[in-house]
């Protein structure tokens, strides 16, 4: 969840938010400014969370993904979906990169084509939706050249 800025845009939204990065001083300090009730904050490993099978509704990871190892995203993806309930949503963004295996920002690990990301994300979910962007404008459902990628999965 990062300094849980996303978090506190859900929480506008939704009922609950779980804030989760494995960055403990980072969530103590989300903790302790926290002036949302609907927001909570926990350490926890997005390889293995302490969370339940099918224990929440849905889940974002918000430009996460281009930052794990590559042999370790499809154990990510199978673990968010583990404990998603049925019928729940996973959102996805990440950034595009149509130009070949080397990342265009040097601190990320990988940056996914649409072909990679939906291939990864169609492994556990049975519908998946890309849309993408250009240069901070609309989502759009023309991939072939967007620079960020979001994924609606259910």
């Amino acid at each position: 969840c990062g300094d849980g800025y996303g978090c506190r845009i859900l929480a506008e939204r939704v009922g609950k938010v779980l804030g989760v990065d494995i960055n403990q001083p980072l969530i103590a300090a989300n903790q302790q400014k926290n002036e949302t009730a609907n927001i909570s904050y926990d350490v926890a490993d997005c390889f293995a969370m302490s969370l339940p099978d099918a224990s929440v509704t849905g889940a974002t990871a918000m430009e996460l993904i281009e930052h794990l190892p590559v042999a370790r995203v499809d154990q990510f993806v199978r673990e968010v979906r583990r404990v998603i309930a049925p019928g729940g949503s996973f959102i996805c963004s990440t950034p595009q990169n149509s130009h070949g295996d080397i990342p265009v920002i040097p601190w990320h690990v990988k940056e996914y084509s649409v072909a990679e990301l939906r291939a990864i994300l169609e492994r556990h979910f049975s519908s998946v939706k890309i849309l993408s962007s250009k240069s901070g404008g609309r989502l759009s459902e023309d991939c072939d050249s967007g620079q960020k990628m979001v994924a609606l999965c259910r």
